[in-house]
């Protein structure tokens, strides 16, 4: 799924505020799995409703595709 863990990858967004693109999507399709332990599926919904409250920005979009 993703070449860190979801932590990892928590402490990063949290720190920069911001998000790639291949990450988000990649979050988004790991939250129905049910190998996920307690911790990674919580971190995972804060980093989804960050990005949806405009807390976390998802960079790396084609500019034309943002609207």
């Amino acid at each position: 799924m993703l070449p860190y863990s979801i932590s990892e990858l928590f402490a990063k967004v949290s720190k920069s505020g911001k998000i790639n693109v291949l990450e988000y999507y990649r979050l988004m399709a790991a939250l129905p799995a049910t190998s996920l332990n307690e911790e990674d599926y919580r971190s995972i919904k804060r980093l989804l409703h960050a990005v949806r409250r405009g807390w976390v920005q998802v960079v790396g979009l084609d500019p034309l595709m943002e609207n």
